[in-house]
């Protein structure tokens, strides 16, 4: 009986050590199946965190537009170009000069000698001159030296053509015509002389002359 004793003791002690390991396996066991359960809880919510979530609101969808502003502003019409052309300035028998998209002059033959050169020969004078500008405008005469055998030489002026009303009724003498004005863009003169002015010119006027200028208005 003696003898069994100490090996009881060290069977028991055998079995606590046993129990101890068993139980401290259990320990380690949960505790390693906790920090697993802890790891795997962490390593979801990671995963979780970095998924895009749905986010749901109240607000409208709005789809952009144009804005219409309103201005003051009318529809333009696009205008003519204006007529930049110089005037045309034709003659029978005289002079056209200086013809500028302005104006120009206008003056009876051999000016400033005298027109029909005192009974040389020259013969009696039928002088046309035309002038024709743009559309949108008119023309101002202007006379600046009037010398006009008085009985029978005659400046006659015309709103547009020969065929149009009369500006200055024939003219003659010694005394500068007023201006005329068209009321169209065309304006003709006449110049009509017998061919002899020599006896009727006082000496001091002579020479018989005329000249005027036009202007674009």
């Amino acid at each position: 009986m003696v003898l069994f004793l100490p090996l009881f003791f060290k069977l028991v002690i055998v079995c606590e050590v046993i129990l101890y390991l068993i139980v401290g396996a259990k320990f380690f066991v949960s505790k390693a199946l906790l920090m697993k359960k802890e790891k795997f809880r962490n390593f979801i919510r990671g995963t979780t965190s970095t998924t895009p979530q749905a986010i749901t609101t109240n607000a409208v969808t709005t789809i952009p537009t144009t804005e219409i502003v309103p201005t003051n502003e009318t529809t333009m019409t696009t205008a003519a170009p204006a007529c930049l052309d110089a005037p045309t300035c034709t003659n029978s028998c005289g002079v056209c000069m200086d013809v500028t998209s302005s104006g120009g002059t206008i003056q009876s033959r051999n000016f400033p000698d005298d027109y029909d050169g005192y009974g040389n020969g020259f013969g009696p004078l039928d002088c046309i001159f035309a002038i024709d500008v743009c559309p949108e405008k008119k023309i101002q005469l202007t006379f600046t030296q009037f010398v006009v055998e008085s009985c029978c030489d005659t400046v006659t002026v015309f709103d547009g053509t020969l065929t149009g009303g009369t500006l200055l009724p024939p003219t003659t003498g010694y005394t500068i015509p007023s201006s005329s004005s068209t009321t169209s863009k065309k304006m003709t003169i006449t110049f009509k002389t017998d061919g002899n002015n020599n006896a009727l010119f006082p000496e001091s006027l002579r020479p018989g002359k005329w000249q005027a200028t036009f202007t674009v208005v």
